[in-house]
């Protein structure tokens, strides 16, 4: 081997540079980021610092994904019983509301109808789509039995006077017509404002 002469000053400063390299290479942590340097440089580099270090840390990084998966399985199945929670709601929702049109009257082919404006409306409750129903549909008014009779034979009956008419029906025994028809208007009116429009 050739011998080679280098000045004080030289000398000085690789032994400064020896030192300093020798320094990191003895801190574990600094140890570890000169391998990682050097693994960069040439990837043939061995690195054993880093190599006991990935597997010390092989277990924790095993427990740590099995965490990840665990939060994330649980995190899944909140979510899927809070959506599931609210579409059983909802479906409570729709189904009380049709119950409770049905107990209004309501016929198969009205109940269709706000169905059908729940869904193209996007609408949940289904007595909300029966009032628009009710307000676009609402009932025919159906005529009222006329009198024979030519004159006004309403002015003289009172909506009040229930116990007067039954009296003149007695009295005429059911012969004039007005009586018997003012009293048949009253019942229609009565069934009439006790069932639900449609």
């Amino acid at each position: 081997m050739a011998k080679v002469e280098i000045d004080e000053a030289e000398f000085v400063r690789l032994q400064g540079l020896n030192n300093f390299a020798h320094k990191m290479l003895t801190d574990p942590e600094a140890g570890k980021l000169l391998e990682k340097a050097a693994k960069i440089v040439d990837p043939n580099t061995k690195t054993p610092r880093l190599d006991a270090a990935e597997r010390a840390a092989a277990p924790v990084k095993s427990v740590q994904e099995e965490i990840a998966a665990l939060r994330k399985e649980m995190t899944e199945r909140d979510e899927k019983a809070q959506r599931d929670a609210t579409l059983n709601a909802l479906q409570a929702q729709r189904d009380e509301g049709i119950s409770a049109l049905r107990r209004q009257g309501w016929t198969d082919a009205g109940i269709k109808a706000v169905e059908a404006i729940m869904e193209q409306k996007g609408i949940l409750d289904p007595l909300d789509a029966a009032a628009i129903h009710e307000k676009h549909h609402p009932p025919q008014n159906v005529a009222m039995p006329g009198s024979s009779g030519g004159w006004n034979f309403m002015e003289g009956i009172t909506a009040d006077d229930s116990d007067a008419d039954l009296k003149k029906l007695i009295e005429t025994k059911g012969e004039i017509d007005s009586v018997t028809d003012h009293i048949a208007r009253k019942a229609l009116n009565e069934v009439r404002q006790s069932q639900p429009r449609r």
